[in-house]
């Protein structure tokens, strides 16, 4: 009775996969662009953090023309919806009304145009027909910026198969390799970023980023691929090989001689979420062990890094408060249609005031930011569309995914160092943690 009962499962069990459709495979234009996408936004922390108009400039080219080759394949060959609005797509279409709202930023003649413009109208003894930003001719290569971000995301959730698999080891290379060259520069004495002097930060690592806080927070993005590529080997009680504990090794190097207390910190809570998510959903003693036993060693050597630079943390956070004020201020007085994309350095140096010895051209948070640059309704809109992606990789995270995980501490790592510094806007820290972010929030075929 019991093998005629097993037996009959069984042939259920077949008639059940027999009728299942398989994952749509991805044809050869498809694949090239997705792989495309993913080295650019490898590739781009690599022109100096991505900063310069011709690195991301490059990497949003890329973006777009493997967005027209996915979209075109899309409409020849398309694939089964899965019926219901994703947060990938609500995400999208928050970034694109972003867009929208940029490029009307600076549109000429609008009611509620920036006071600014009010002001040069007195002084020129005529009224010049005023635009809601500040700086109009920032507006297209922000939209621009904006419009690439939103494609890393997206492409991320359109990777399928092998570039899904192995786009995060690609990503954790290269994070690997922007330490190892840090390490190298830090060992020589040099004081050089690729070809140009450092302006700051002479006496730790940066790689090729000009800013240590953006060189940690690619670092953390690079750990959190790596836990994306060593998770199935994990899971099935094995142990990763010998090229990821030496990607882990260099990119934990590189971290720490940054010496960068934000993306530290950051780094070492991301990979806490990540690793508690892990042991809970496993369930195996031993794999709670030494994961409790790793983050144990892995905070240690944290505070080890930092124990030098902790006694300048009150100094620090007084300073970032002061920023956080001269912003709370410039949101106040345009909290609807914001100063302009771009536009945060000509605000803050009109509200500096005398006595404040440093320089401010960033809010160094990423929420102040964006409702200075576009309002608190669009950093609202930004917010809730990042909180929903973060549940999002959560959930498929829980469910065995590994891009799931990755996403969710890519998530964790942006939204903590975004509190306290303007890091995770850099283009060579965003692009890649999208990407990452997009492969996790999808959905994915029934294998």
């Amino acid at each position: 009775m019991h093998a005629y009962s097993d037996l009959h499962r069984m042939r259920c069990v077949a008639v059940a996969v027999s009728e299942t459709p398989p994952p749509p495979r991805n044809g050869l234009p498809e694949t090239v662009a997705a792989w495309a996408a993913v080295a650019a936004v490898a590739c781009v922390p690599f022109a100096l953090g991505g900063g310069p108009g011709w690195g991301w400039g490059t990497a949003a080219g890329v973006l777009g023309g493997a967005l027209v080759a996915e979209g075109a394949v899309a409409l020849l060959a398309p694939r089964p919806s899965a019926g219901r609005v994703t947060s990938v797509q609500v995400a999208c279409a928050v970034a694109l009304a972003v867009v929208v709202l940029t490029l009307l930023q600076a549109v000429p003649g609008l009611p509620g145009a920036h006071p600014v413009w009010t002001d040069l109208g007195d002084a020129l003894g005529r009224t010049p027909p005023g635009t809601w930003s500040m700086t109009p001719g920032a507006a297209l290569s922000n939209a621009v910026l904006v419009a690439a971000a939103a494609a890393s995301l997206w492409l991320g959730s359109r990777a399928r198969g092998t570039v899904r698999e192995q786009g995060p080891v690609l990503i954790a290379a290269a994070a690997a390799l922007a330490a190892l060259y840090g390490l190298l520069v830090l060992r020589a004495g040099s004081e050089q970023v690729l070809w140009l002097a450092k302006p700051a930060y002479r006496d730790v690592a940066t790689g090729p980023f000009i800013s240590r806080n953006a060189f940690a927070a690619f670092l953390g993005v690079g750990l959190m691929a790596l836990a994306a590529a060593v998770w199935p080997a994990c899971r099935r009680g094995g142990a990763p090989g010998w090229w990821a504990a030496a990607i882990g090794l260099t990119i934990l190097a590189g971290l720490g001689a940054s010496a960068s207390r934000g993306g530290i910190a950051a780094t070492v809570l991301a990979l806490t979420v990540v690793a508690a998510h892990w042991a809970w959903h496993d369930g195996r003693p031993r794999v709670r062990l030494a994961t409790g036993a790793s983050l144990l060693g892995l905070v240690l050597a944290g505070a080890a890094v930092l124990a030098p630079r902790l006694a300048a943390v009150p100094e620090a956070l007084e300073r970032r408060a002061a920023i956080h004020r001269m912003a709370l201020e410039a949101v106040g007085q345009r909290p609807w249609l914001g100063h302009g994309a771009g536009a945060s350095e000509a605000v803050f140096r009109q509200l500096r005031p005398d006595d404040l010895a440093f320089v401010v051209t960033r809010a160094h948070s990423v929420c102040l930011d964006a409702a200075l640059a576009w309002g608190v309704p669009a950093a609202v809109a930004l917010l809730v569309a990042g909180a929903a992606l973060a549940v999002t990789c959560a959930r498929a995270g829980r469910g065995g995914d590994p891009a799931g995980v990755a996403g969710l501490g890519c998530c964790v790592l942006l939204g903590a160092h975004g509190l306290i510094d303007s890091a995770p806007l850099v283009p060579g820290v965003a692009l890649p943690a999208l990407w990452l972010i997009g492969a996790g929030a999808a959905p994915q075929p029934p294998r």
